[in-house]
């Protein structure tokens, strides 16, 4: 069975609650500089090969049609939309 837990409720040692994954921020950071590397160098090309790479699909284009981007925005709540317009 699933425990709840409430804000009340949490120990003072959280990781005895939600332990935190293990990562190699320097390993991360490193690839994360030759994929952007790779964009600086190729550009697009080199976005359409890293969706192709994680995404296992390639897309057509890497440009939203505005037609798609506009219908988003209509349909997107009103309470977000002003949160995300505010400045």
């Amino acid at each position: 069975m699933l425990r709840r837990l409430t804000l009340a409720s949490l120990p003072d040692d959280l990781d005895s609650v939600l332990p935190r994954a293990e990562s190699d921020v320097a390993a991360a950071a490193e690839a994360v500089h030759a994929l952007i590397d790779d964009v600086r160098s190729a550009g697009a090309d080199a976005l359409l090969d890293q969706a192709e790479r994680f995404d296992r699909v390639r897309p057509a284009s890497i440009r939203v049609p505005a037609e798609d981007l506009a219908a988003a925005l209509e349909g997107l709540d009103p309470t977000v939309r002003a949160a995300l317009e505010q400045t």
